[in-house]
């Protein structure tokens, strides 16, 4: 008899012992989803006398309660799936950053004090090194550094997805370009596209949330409605305000795409054939997701310790943030913000210690996301795109820092305050004890860095000489002397 069938036979001194759920007095006593689902076998012993075996059963074994082959748990799990699988999956593709810096200008409705945030984009615009400059000009210089915000703006963007994303950079654009550029990207786009606004060197919003932009000449401030913003994007799409007084925005955008979707529903309506020939429909359009950096009425954090752009460097490079205000904390535990940002190893390699320190954030900011929001929530923001779920969970990490600072950052669809959760006490531990064992860290990278140079001074050098023996070997070799018998040959060495 095979195994298969020993197996499939019934035994009679085998016999099932009792458990809680089977021993009940009752028989009308049925658990509905037990009813539901075929009964499983979770006697320990009877597996093992049914597999002949005669090894003691281990105890970690014996007195186990599996939770997936429990029915309930099944059940729950076959549950859980379902809800995971009924969700519609997106891919974001493009971004779109608008850029309207105007370097060494400051805004007409906002004076900057002399003592200001100046890193934008981790770039200082006035300290650029020298091979930046241009025979001292201070306007190329400006436009120099415009190029390099871009540049590392474009580098944080790109680094949030390891798939292929699209970032255009429009940097002091005209009205018109903007528009041009959205309408080319919602022709050819068919995923979800992220609206990036950053409006340092224009005014403040108005009350109406009209965001400003320039003219084609660079000499005027144009606004654009929040209407115009809607219609030049597609749906569904993701809007990032780096800007004073972005939640009025973010609402007067909400409220344009609210009535959009009543006229998609609404077949009579001649708006709606419009949306439908752009492929936005009601629900689409209320997929929309929205981060702002401050409330109403409240302006950019003005310390001079942090970037001017704190929120988008809480969204796009979370871990430098959350190193950096942590020794904002602890001023005596004597790391500096120098030591702080040469952690070594890259952020994807988990052996390395940034690798390492970033694989616990993404943990602890999952799992608060996890704790505060239904399931069902937590499926669509968190596992619907891998963009959007890295942005939701930076956006935890910038609600807590901004609030530090006095700001209110605001999303839609709204999420729970975390920035009092206790999970956030474990994550300043795991960070004291990161940055405890920086200076042993930094001190180990400059002796690798050191012996790595001396290395390659070396391999340079064996090189080198390898050449010059190669030459020796292949010269050639001049006749010997043999005039005089009494005198040895010669041969000249001598290249």
């Amino acid at each position: 008899m095979s195994a298969a069938e020993e197996l499939r036979r019934p035994r009679r001194d085998a016999a099932r012992r009792p458990t809680a759920r089977h021993s009940a007095a009752d028989p009308s006593d049925k658990d509905p989803v037990a009813s539901s689902t075929p009964a499983i076998n979770t006697n320990i012993e009877e597996v093992f006398l049914r597999l002949n075996d005669t090894r003691p059963i281990p105890v970690h074994w014996a007195h186990r309660t599996t939770p997936f082959t429990h029915p309930r748990s099944m059940a729950l799990s076959s549950l859980h799936l379902t809800l995971r699988t009924n969700i519609l999956c997106y891919k974001t593709t493009d971004i779109v950053a608008i850029m309207c810096l105007n370097l060494g200008v400051d805004p007409p409705d906002c004076i900057k004090p002399v003592d200001c945030p100046k890193l934008e984009a981790w770039i200082n615009p006035h300290q650029l090194p020298n091979s930046y400059t241009h025979n001292g000009d201070q306007r190329n210089s400006l436009e120099r550094a415009r190029d390099l915000i871009g540049k590392s703006l474009q580098q944080q963007f790109s680094s949030l997805q390891s798939q292929r994303l699209a970032v255009h950079m429009l940097m002091d654009p005209a009205i018109e370009v903007i528009q041009r550029k959205c309408a080319r990207i919602q022709r050819g786009n068919h995923g979800r596209v992220v609206f990036y606004y950053n409006g340092h060197g224009v005014p403040r919003p108005t009350s109406n949330g009209d965001i400003w932009a320039f003219d084609e000449a660079f000499e005027q401030y144009i606004p654009a409605s929040a209407a115009d913003v809607r219609d030049w994007m597609p749906s569904p799409a993701v809007f990032i305000w780096e800007c004073a007084n972005a939640q009025t925005v973010m609402e007067a955008v909400m409220r344009v795409t609210s009535q959009r979707a009543a006229a998609a529903r609404n077949s009579e309506n001649p708006d709606a054939m419009m949306y439908k020939q752009g492929q936005m429909s009601d629900s689409s359009l209320l997929e929309d997701i929205h981060f702002a950096a401050t409330s109403h009425r409240e302006l950019l954090p003005t310390n001079p310790e942090i970037p001017v752009d704190l929120f988008t460097s809480c969204l796009t490079t979370p871990i430098r943030i959350a190193l950096r205000f942590w020794v904002t904390q602890n001023p005596d535990s004597g790391i500096t913000m120098d030591m702080v940002d040469n952690l070594p190893g890259p952020l994807s390699d988990r052996r390395t210690p940034l690798g390492e320190i970033n694989w616990i954030f993404v943990t602890i900011t999952d799992t608060i996301a996890w704790t505060v929001l239904p399931r069902k929530v937590f499926y669509k923001l968190f596992r619907q795109d891998v963009l959007v779920s890295t942005l939701l969970r930076n956006y935890l990490l910038a609600e807590r820092v901004m609030r530090y600072y006095g700001r209110h950052p605001t999303c839609s669809p709204s999420l729970p305050l975390t920035h009092k959760h206790p999970l956030w006490e474990k994550w300043d531990m795991e960070v004291s004890l990161c940055l405890g064992q920086l200076p042993k860290l930094l001190k180990a990278e400059r002796w690798r860095k050191h012996v790595e140079k001396v290395q390659k001074k070396r391999q340079e050098r064996q090189k080198e000489w390898e050449e010059i023996m190669r030459g020796r070997m292949h010269h050639t070799v001049p006749e010997a002397d043999t005039a005089s018998s009494d005198e040895s040959p010669r041969i000249n060495l001598k290249l």
